[in-house]
């Protein structure tokens, strides 16, 4: 079949369609639109691979085809966009489907949402071009039908021109046997007058007569002939029309079907979408609730604590609670920081050390511990 273009372009199209069906055939949880839309590319592929095979045999045949060409392409970029939406949903959409955390599930929520008004809009392209390019092949066989009649007509007229040509020149041959008769008789009546003086032109005659003869048989059967030559044709002519007139009729009721499956899809979309509906309230609201409780829990916990330099250039976190006072600052130093005999152990076991305030320089011993102790106290 001929566009006019390239016919990758339409091999492209079904490409597309094959890619969006398994996509929906492997989607196993998908929603009931989703599922609705599997029969629509499977109706379309076959139509396009039907339209593929035609061969059109006249100049508006041709354009027929253009035109379904054109349709097709216009559903191109509908199909394209639908591909590339399920392409970048692979990770939480159909058969390359990776995981069921709840990190996907706002992914799988907002494909659901937004991806039905695509699917309800695909889904009417679908059909609308389906049913335009029925419509189109409709009209062609017509139009196929009518030249195939129009051609019966003609050879019917020319086998009619044909018959009268014969007749004419059998009119002629028998005008020929009545002269010839005529001047029979006239021989006849000479004869009886002078039979031996006219015995050789009748014999001349009567030859004449045998080769008009034997010229009218082969112009009989010769008529004969073509007669069964074109009552065949006729027969072969009708049961052609008979054909193309079965396939106009089941083509019509695939168009009656179409239109039937339409009516009860936009009934069954209706509920599909109130259902939907109700169910994504519901799940929006146990989510705000999950939200909510995953909010109520505290990321951290805070201390105070008191910082303290060391002498060998480290740096301690030491809870404020356990450093209220000297005796337990102490303890902190011999048993945490010091502890399995670091280096400068015996300083703080024979309490040999001294403790200033990091910031202020100021000295500060037991004496003057708890009153300069608080939350982020540096010392070392």
């Amino acid at each position: 079949m001929s566009f006019g273009y390239a016919v990758g372009d339409v091999i492209a199209i079904l490409g597309l369609f094959e890619r969006i069906a398994i996509e929906l055939r492997n989607y196993k949880d998908a929603p009931m639109h989703f599922k609705r839309l599997c029969a629509e590319p499977d109706l379309v592929r076959s139509t396009l691979k039907h339209v593929l095979i035609l061969e059109p045999e006249s100049p508006a045949e041709r354009q027929t085809l253009e035109k379904v060409r054109a349709i097709i392409m216009h559903c191109r970029q509908p199909l394209q966009s639908m591909a590339e939406k399920m392409r970048a949903k692979e990770s939480s959409l159909g058969h390359f489907k990776t995981t069921r955390s709840l990190s996907s599930i706002g992914t799988r929520l907002h494909w659901s949402m937004i991806a039905q008004g695509d699917v309800e809009e695909l889904r009417k392209t679908i059909m609308s071009q389906m049913a335009a390019i029925n419509i189109l092949l409709s009209v062609q066989q017509m139009n196929h039908i009518d030249h195939i009649a129009l051609q019966s007509r003609n050879i019917g007229t020319s086998q009619s021109l044909m018959v009268e040509k014969h007749a004419n020149a059998i009119a002629g041959h028998a005008s020929n046997i009545l002269t010839i008769t005529s001047r029979t008789q006239s021989a006849i009546d000479a004869l009886a007058v002078d039979a031996g003086t006219n015995a050789e032109a009748q014999s001349k005659q009567a030859n004449t007569i045998n080769k008009n003869l034997n010229a009218i048989e082969k112009t009989m059967l010769g008529l004969a002939r073509k007669t069964e030559n074109t009552t065949a044709m006729v027969r072969r002519q009708a049961a052609f029309l008979s054909r193309h007139a079965k396939i106009l009729f089941r083509l019509m009721q695939d168009l009656k079907e179409l239109f039937k499956l339409l009516t009860r899809c936009s009934k069954e979309m209706l509920q599909a979408i109130s259902r939907n509906t109700c169910m994504l309230l519901d799940i929006t609201a146990q989510l705000k609730h999950i939200i909510r409780a995953i909010e109520a829990i505290p990321l951290h916990l805070t201390l105070d604590i008191v910082r303290l330099d060391d002498a060998h250039g480290e740096s301690w976190a030491l809870p404020l609670q356990a450093c209220t006072t000297w005796e337990s600052f102490n303890d902190m130093l011999q048993f945490v920081v010091y502890a399995n005999n670091r280096p400068g152990v015996d300083y703080i076991t024979h309490n040999l050390f001294d403790v200033s305030n990091a910031k202020t320089g100021k000295h500060v011993d037991q004496n003057t511990w708890e009153m300069s102790v608080k939350p982020g106290f540096h010392v070392e």
